[in-house]
């Protein structure tokens, strides 16, 4: 009987899902479901200020999405974007997700988001969306902005800005949004920017984005301005116009794992900008201007870790790293910033006159086309680097019959000063010793009267203060 009823339970669970002959049975496709002001879909969570909330998941497919009955909205090819759009408002104020299938989207206009914890996100780069040539539009194909509007994002597509041919905008604007989030994101040809986040007038703390690939801006390839703890992650910006990452205002930021190649100006350039890290830079090289430029009014920024080769081809601020104006308290450590090519990267680092309590310590100097180093102010504390020698030591002998000897040191420049240490009492009372004359290669040690028969050895170490 036990047996009996153990069948009869598998049979119940099996009978629904296999059909009469056998065979599993295919299920009959269904109309495209019409949205309601509650949507329909899988339920996300969200975390942050907006965590008691789930989200929705709205799909839509491209005109040659594979899989087309599975989405709420279907787009035609033409002004695609007003699709989406309905996609995003029929999520009212709700939180909720935007899918957008694998395929190609063409759109003459932007589509808008400004409620907190919605999402617009693709299939990764099988979802292409294409500003069309026709557009000719001023604005950026995805238009984020709020009034400290938490929890938004996008992420996992190609966004095609087709900047020839628009007036202005391009990929991402945010505005007025916390905590946003732009993963896998691959933006190309924005007329201006292909992404800004611009928080000068409404907040964008705590943005993120992460594993993305920038490329071929018209002016900057990412454009942060007034921002405050923000973090880039292994992003990859490439041939802009201007600069690779553009940043003025905010601060308390990281830049991680990136890489900056072939801009016209800077790779990455800082102006205003207030205890910043650039950490493990991936490549920073073959930029028209500086790598990493530190403009006025920058304060506690720190490069720490990567490579930072071959920049300056332009001949304009032919630097690895560039502290120039009043960009105070900046560290560099650890960095790889040489020359190899014949016309390119002059210094790997150069400090500007006006620029306080720089320090460069443990980095990789050599084979700049000039010198590991240019240091304009005094303040500057320079170690442990190697291509720029900032201390050195060695013995030189003053022989019997003479009161000098002229040293080479081997330092990347004049020494600010050489400590003097006699190694025997010597035959004749030599007197005191004294050092001088010295100049970017050599100096001169001089006692007060010939040692006599047993010369006189002495130690020396010359450093740069």
């Amino acid at each position: 009987m036990r047996k009996l009823l153990a069948l009869l339970i598998v049979l119940s669970i099996l009978i629904p899902v296999i059909g009469c002959d056998g065979g599993e049975v295919t299920p009959t496709p269904t109309e495209t479901p019409t949205p309601t002001s509650e949507p329909p879909g899988a339920w996300w969570p969200i975390t942050g200020p907006d965590r008691n909330y789930h989200a929705a998941t709205i799909i839509v497919a491209a005109s040659n999405s594979k899989y087309q009955n599975a989405a709420h909205y279907r787009c035609d090819g033409t002004a695609d974007d007003d699709t989406v759009q309905s996609a995003v408002d029929s999520l009212g104020t709700s939180p909720g997700v935007v899918l957008l299938l694998d395929g190609s989207y063409s759109a003459t206009g932007n589509v808008t988001v400004s409620n907190a914890g919605q999402f617009i996100k693709g299939l990764g780069w099988a979802t292409t969306w294409n500003l069309s040539q026709s557009a000719n539009t001023t604005d950026y194909a995805f238009v984020f902005s709020g009034n400290n509007t938490y929890n938004c994002g996008i992420s996992d597509m190609i966004i095609d800005c087709n900047g020839a041919n628009q007036t202005a905008g391009g990929g991402v604007y945010v505005e007025g949004m916390r905590q946003f989030r732009i993963d896998n994101l691959k933006a190309q040809e924005g007329k201006v920017y292909n992404v800004y986040v611009k928080g000068n007038t409404l907040s964008c703390n705590g943005f993120r984005m992460f594993n993305s690939e920038l490329t071929g801006a018209g002016t900057d390839n990412l454009r942060v301005q007034a921002v405050w703890n923000w973090k880039v992650y292994d992003t990859y910006m490439q041939t802009a116009t201007q600069k690779g990452l553009n940043t003025s205002g905010g601060g308390e930021c990281l830049v991680h794992g990136c890489s900056f190649d072939t801009n016209t100006q800077a790779g990455a350039y800082f102006y205003a900008v207030s205890r910043g890290t650039i950490a493990d830079t991936r490549y920073c090289g073959d930029n028209g201007r500086a790598g990493i430029e530190f403009a006025s009014t920058c304060l506690d920024m720190t490069v720490n870790g990567g490579e930072v080769n071959d920049n300056g081809s332009s001949g304009t601020n032919p630097y690895g790293v560039y502290v120039k104006g009043t960009a105070n308290n900046t560290q560099v450590y650890n960095i790889t910033a040489h020359n190899n090519d014949t016309v390119h990267q002059d210094y790997g680092v150069y400090i500007g006159a006006t620029a306080v309590n720089t320090v460069v310590k443990n980095n990789g100097l050599s084979y700049n086309t000039v010198a590991g180093v240019y240091n304009g102010n005094s303040t500057s504390i320079i170690r442990y680097n190697k291509g720029y020698v900032t201390e050195n030591s060695g013995t030189a002998t003053i022989a019997n019959g003479s009161t000098s000897i002229v040293v080479t040191h081997g330092l990347a420049t004049t020494p600010t000063d050489v400590t003097l240490t006699p190694k025997e009492q010597g035959t004749n009372d030599y007197g005191r010793l004294s050092w001088g004359s010295g100049n970017s290669t050599r100096f001169t040690i001089t006692c007060s009267a010939d040692p006599g028969a047993s010369n006189l050895d002495v130690n020396w170490y010359a450093f740069i203060d």
